[in-house]
């Protein structure tokens, strides 16, 4: 009898009688053998009791009814077994396991995962991949390593974001709940930014390192800078509120210019510093003192003497370092001995940030 040479199907002969017998164990052959799927195998031992049409995989030792049937493929019909030679390449699903066993035409084989795959459309590991994110995994551990050289590899690991021009966002997004809440990258620029945000929707820029230099700027970080619109006068013998009125730098608005204060607006260790410059206006006061006030209460003094007065364009200076909580409010006082006297606005200052 001829045989077709894959499948090893009976042919139909020229002039042969009963032709559908030869159709009939073709078409038999083919539904074993199209769609391959079986219930369990390797195994040596046949089933005790298979199902009607059930398929397997005979293992390299077979005995019982399956004797020298090694590697075969078994069919269960009409109450015994057929026997079908596998080709080298064929492949199978194991119910069992769900897994796909490759024929290498000697032995059978778990299929080897490929060694090189190309231009994969979408890829989801643990969940879906959508056209939005064309890879997706849905995992609580991964592990990259580095390839050594003893391997074909420098022992180095780098993990590349390759954007394609400065204008555009190469980033990493954490999430919370799949809305957005820290971004670290190059956003809109080659500068490295830290940014965060609350709801996903208003977003600070907390850290930024720029590109050309190195210098790291922190932008959200409290930080302020006053001074006046005009000269101050100040009466003798009581304290007096600077009016620093004009905020010349105040990028986070903190600076209270109708109450002459700073506001602190979160808690945090700050640095203070103020100078107010004395205009020798008349009879100079005997003793200018200055002080920062914190909440009304005094809490760093600084003074000039009558002497430094009399010179000319005398200063008093004031520095202040102190951990504050949110609210806090730090003003400027001047206190002077003996006269009225005069400050002037050009040479007067009020400053400040937050250390950490």
């Amino acid at each position: 009898m001829t045989l077709s040479p894959h499948l090893q199907l009976p042919l139909v002969a020229a002039g042969q009688a009963q032709k559908h017998v030869t159709v009939n164990e073709a078409l038999i052959a083919l539904d074993a053998l199209i769609h391959l799927a079986v219930d369990s195998g390797p195994q040596d031992n046949p089933p005790s009791e298979p199902e009607e049409a059930s398929r397997w995989i005979v293992g390299a030792t077979p005995a019982g009814a399956w004797a020298g049937q090694a590697h075969k493929l078994a069919v269960c019909l009409d109450g015994g077994w057929r026997f079908h030679v596998p080709r080298r390449g064929w492949l199978v699903q194991v119910a069992e396991t769900v897994g796909l066993l490759v024929f290498d035409g000697a032995a059978w084989s778990p299929l080897a995962a490929p060694q090189i795959l190309q231009q994969v459309a979408r890829l989801g590991v643990g969940t879906d991949a959508d056209a939005t994110n064309p890879l997706s995994a849905r995992l609580n551990n991964v592990l990259l390593t580095a390839r050594p050289a003893g391997e074909g590899g420098d022992d180095d690991l780098r993990l590349k974001l390759n954007k394609l021009d400065a204008s555009d966002t190469a980033s990493l997004v954490f999430q919370t709940g799949f809305s957005g809440r820290a971004e670290i990258g190059a956003l809109g620029n080659d500068d490295l930014q830290f940014k965060i945000s609350a709801d996903g929707v208003d977003w600070a820029t907390g850290l930024v390192l720029e590109r050309n230099n190195g210098v790291v700027r922190l932008p959200a970080n409290p930080k302020f800078r006053a001074s006046a619109s005009a000269d101050m006068a100040v009466s003798a013998d009581s304290w007096t509120k600077t009016p620093f009125d004009v905020a010349t730098h105040d990028p986070l608005s903190d600076f209270d210019v109708a109450a002459h204060a700073y506001v602190v607006p979160v808690a945090g260790f700050y640095i203070f510093g103020a100078q107010i410059g004395h205009t020798s206006d008349g009879t100079p006061p005997t003793t200018a003192y200055g002080a920062l006030f914190v909440d009304g209460v005094m809490a760093e003094e600084s003074e000039m003497r009558a002497a430094a007065v009399n010179s000319g364009r005398g200063l008093v200076t004031l520095t202040l370092a102190r951990l504050l909580e949110a609210g806090a409010v730090v003003d400027v006082r001047l206190w002077l001995t003996g006269n009225d006297s005069n400050f002037g606005r050009k040479e007067s200052q009020f400053w400040g940030f937050m250390l950490a």
